[in-house]
């Protein structure tokens, strides 16, 4: 087994979040608030380069935007939240680098266009028991699907079409 070097161009990609939210204490159990986000998430690194150390074409940063809002209760022995969400999450990469097999060879490739929307309802609560022992639940009821689809063209080192793949 040998090991090998190999250098890459630097690739450069701005990131960054804005977020901010309202809560509104009704009394000293009862609160309500508002949260809203926005995230532009740069790429990870093997959505930059494939497994060869060759960049990827357009690569494009994530774009997350958010809102939730919720209820809250406090008392001394029982606390719980109750939120809905929803997400809007523009080119969410998979988590793996997706190859395909060619007669040419093996080729790495980069999705960019897929969306995501994710909704749902979150409970979460706490009990305390004893000083000591508390007991604690979250259940949480989900809708996150993709919400659109892509052709991806694979080519080879001279900019010719070797396969093409549709999500």
């Amino acid at each position: 087994f040998r090991s090998r070097y190999a250098t890459t161009d630097r690739k450069w990609y701005l990131g960054g979040t804005l977020k901010t939210g309202v809560n509104y204490n009704i009394d000293k159990h009862h609160n309500v608030f508002l949260n809203a986000g926005y995230l532009q998430i740069a790429p990870k690194m093997n959505m930059v380069f494939d497994n060869n150390n060759n960049p990827f074409l357009e690569i494009k940063s994530q774009q997350v935007y958010s809102v939730e809002v919720g209820y809250g209760f406090k008392s001394k022995y029982f606390s719980a939240n109750l939120n809905l969400y929803y997400t809007m999450w523009k080119n969410k990469p998979p988590q793996y680098t997706p190859t395909v097999v060619t007669p040419d060879g093996t080729y790495s490739y980069n999705i960019n266009g897929l969306d995501a929307q994710h909704q749902g309802i979150e409970l979460d609560f706490i009990y305390r028991i004893l000083k000591n022992l508390d007991f604690e639940g979250l259940v949480s009821i989900a809708d996150w699907k993709t919400i659109s689809g892509t052709t991806v063209y694979i080519v080879n080192e001279n900019n010719v079409q070797v396969a093409q793949v549709d999500f």
